[in-house]
């Protein structure tokens, strides 16, 4: 498709500096003939969508350019520390800075950039040259595998970009973590307990009298603090006339102060009345599973503005909150360390995994490592959902719009065909957040079809088609993983007398 738009860009060994005319017509020149990928009548869309990836593609040439520019320039001398200990100069980067106009840091970045990706990923540098990949997907790709040696970052290369087409930087960003897990589950346990030690609060001071609290914690405690100040904040009643965020920031202040105390645990999650009807989209029910009762974007949750302000001695008491570890069978026993999944985070390595299976407080989901179906739920709470919600939140893990990432504990349960017209089972039921229902019920010009158990298809007003498929928790091409090191076996010395 973009073969003769490829051809007339200049090779990078050639010296061109186009003016401000000579860019407009060939922009002009691209957009007349770039075709639209379904062979329609062009629209505005496609133009827009020929242009991105012709965009990408001259970004590639730059950074092939870049590289080229970076090993041209040699160190100059002993004084000349050399860019990152290599034989290029050090001071590549200032004139990088003077040409593009830009921080001697970012040059930096630039340039390390560029080397990284025409020395240890050059298949990622071609996708993004064909305009598979935008410079997000690069960067993502690209910082990831930087802890990785050469062979692991190409087999995560080979891997990933299988999956690159149709997704989102956060989709994306999910494959690329679990497979630089699966590939090095020994270093990313490393990494883990080395990041852990780094954990931190930080005040920092903002414009306008206010200020930021930064937490740096381990991805379990992050998740379980977040949800917890979302569970309080969503348990005020609808007078309040706070949003979910100032709610949140409000109790984490009265927590942290002694304003008030947390929640017990002896007290159960504050959820619908339970069973399917709750559970569904219109009702209080709405989000059950997590011991949710809105929508955590909605500002029409409101609560009693006394109880708010009001000093209290206890907190309200809406119970723990319920959050999801997506495992498998054989990394829950020991047998390999295959990366898992913690709602509200993403892919976390096999260590950390097993540590929060062994954790009561979460709900964990086994999964078989060959069909990768659900084996058991794992729950701790008191008063569950119906089974149904339950599978259908784990079947789908997000909201089924191809590119909404909001989590499915966080999304209600829709039929897909009205109730009572359409049944209340898996191959009717899905999670939709608020918004995509509203896309989908009213009357937008969106239509959807298919199985939410199967394969769905979202047709869009312009005709365009996007698939959304139930998560998949086993890998059609799984990364190598190796299984977990054992202890050497210490075999006793024949000479020394027997411990008995």
């Amino acid at each position: 498709m973009f073969d003769a738009v490829l051809d007339n860009l200049p090779d990078v060994d050639d010296v061109w500096e186009p003016s401000a005319a000579d860019i407009a017509e060939y922009l002009s020149w691209s957009t007349d003939h770039i075709p639209d990928p379904d062979d329609a009548a062009p629209d505005a869309l496609s133009t827009a969508m020929s242009l991105h990836r012709l965009s990408a593609a001259a970004e590639a040439q730059e950074m092939e350019a870049l590289a080229a520019f970076a090993r041209e320039t040699m160190r100059t001398g002993p004084g000349d520390r050399g860019f990152r200990g290599t034989a290029i100069s050090e001071y590549v980067i200032d004139e990088v800075s003077c040409a593009f106009s830009i921080t001697r840091r970012a040059a930096e970045l630039r340039v390390a950039l560029a080397l990284r990706l025409t020395e240890s990923l050059p298949a990622t540098l071609s996708a993004w040259k064909a305009g598979d990949l935008d410079a997000s997907k690069v960067a993502i790709i690209a910082n990831r595998t930087v802890v990785l040696r050469r062979e692991q970052a190409g087999l995560v290369e080979d891997h990933v970009l299988a999956h690159a087409v149709g997704k989102t930087t956060g989709q994306w960003r999910r494959i690329v973590d679990r497979a630089v897990i699966a590939v090095d589950p020994d270093g990313a346990n490393a990494r883990h307990e080395k990041a852990r030690q780094e954990r931190s609060v930080q005040h920092v001071p903002g414009p306008d009298g206010m200020g930021t609290i930064k937490a740096t914690l381990s991805a379990e405690d992050a998740v379980l603090v977040y949800a917890t100040l979302s569970l309080i904040a969503r348990s005020f009643p609808t007078t309040d006339p706070r949003t979910m965020d100032q709610r949140r920031a409000d109790t984490l202040v009265d927590l942290i102060t002694g304003r008030v105390a947390a929640p017990t645990s002896e007290t159960s999650p504050a959820q619908g009345n339970g069973g399917a009807d709750a559970e569904c989209i219109g009702g209080r029910g709405y989000g059950g599973s997590s011991g949710h009762t809105g929508d955590p974007d909605s500002d029409t949750d409101r609560s009693d503005a006394e109880a708010g302000n009001a000093p209290t001695q206890s907190a309200r008491r809406p119970g723990k909150p319920l959050i999801n570890l997506i495992i498998t069978a054989g990394t829950v026993l020991g047998l390999d360390n295959q990366p898992a999944e913690l709602s509200g985070y993403g892919p976390i390595p096999a260590d950390l995994a097993r540590r929060i299976a062994a954790d009561g407080t979460w709900r964990r989901i086994l999964t078989d490592p060959v069909s990768g179906t659900i084996l058991d739920y794992g729950r701790t709470t008191n008063r569950p959902p119906a089974a149904l919600a339950d599978y259908v939140r784990a079947r789908d893990r997000v909201c089924r719009f191809p590119t909404c990432q909001r989590p499915a504990a966080q999304c209600g349960i829709d039929h897909k065909k009205p109730y009572p017209q359409g049944e209340t089972n898996p191959d009717n039921l899905w999670t939709l957040c608020r918004r995509h229902r509203r896309l989908k019920d009213h009357h937008t010009g969106w239509t959807v079809t298919g199985n939410p158990n199967e394969k769905v298809t979202w047709t869009s007003p312009t005709g365009r088609r996007y698939e959304s498929c139930p998560h998949r928790y086993r890998d059609e091409h799984p990364m190598p993983a190796s299984p977990p090191e054992r202890p050497p076996v210490e075999i006793p010395d024949p000479t020394e007398s027997p411990p008995f």
